[in-house]
């Protein structure tokens, strides 16, 4: 299992492209699982880290909190990382 974050993320709202990108790659390497930040919109809106819960089930599909992204991007770019 793969730790897919840390605090220093970038807030582009890019990580779960860039996890699903990599997944074919760490798929080789023998990582067959990868631990996700928490998914749901934080109270930052798009620059909070997920443990200031806001709401749990906008997963970036809502306009809350001044943003419809989380800080990982939007909910159909999380579908990816499926």
């Amino acid at each position: 299992m793969l730790q897919g974050f840390s605090w220093i993320l970038p807030a582009d709202g890019q990580h779960w492209k860039h996890l699903a990108d990599l997944a074919p790659e760490l798929g080789r390497m023998g990582i067959t699982a990868i631990w996700l930040p928490p998914a749901y919109k934080s109270v930052d809106g798009a620059k909070g880290v997920g443990y200031g819960a806001y709401d749990l089930w906008d997963l970036g599909e809502f306009d809350q909190c001044g943003s419809v992204r989380t800080k990982y991007g939007y909910e159909r770019r999380l579908s990816f990382c499926d």
